[in-house]
């Protein structure tokens, strides 16, 4: 382990997920006297839109809007400049801001993989393979989902 500056934890805008993995983080935090960066990655609409639209755009707006409500709620331990919500692929945009942050560790949930997603990797496995920082995945277990 290193020595942990900057700490930046992914979230799902799930409330009893993010709460378990911004703790963990937090006890990192504390004995390393770090910052705490959240990071959230909204899928681009072109990802569930056959053709790209203004309607799609306008449902891009609003799972931002959305998730930045979601982010400020939950988080409210976390200053404010330090969540982040961008549009993009989840691995792609933590990747990305991990890296323009400088930040040490990157923590994220992992869950089970199968079927489609088990073939084509996951947000889990993409970060570990290409981060520069440590990355720290915390197993969901059902009692934890």
């Amino acid at each position: 382990m290193g020595d942990y500056k900057r700490v930046m934890v992914a979230v799902e805008l799930n409330q009893q997920r993010d709460n378990y993995l911004i703790s963990q983080a937090k006890k990192i935090v504390e004995d390393y006297k770090a910052e705490l960066f959240l990071i959230h990655a909204v899928e681009h609409s072109g990802n569930y839109a056959a053709y790209e639209s203004p309607i799609s755009i306008d449902i891009e707006d609003l799972l931002m809007e959305d998730a930045v409500k979601k982010m400020n709620l939950y988080a409210n331990s976390v200053e404010k400049k330090n969540q982040i919500v961008k549009i993009g692929v989840a691995s792609q945009v933590v990747l990305e801001e991990s890296k323009r942050l400088n930040i040490d560790l990157i923590v994220l949930g992992r869950h089970k993989n199968t079927g489609l997603r088990f073939l084509l990797g996951s947000t889990a496995n993409s970060v570990v393979n290409h981060s520069r920082a440590d990355v720290l995945t915390v197993h969901f277990l059902e009692s934890k989902a």
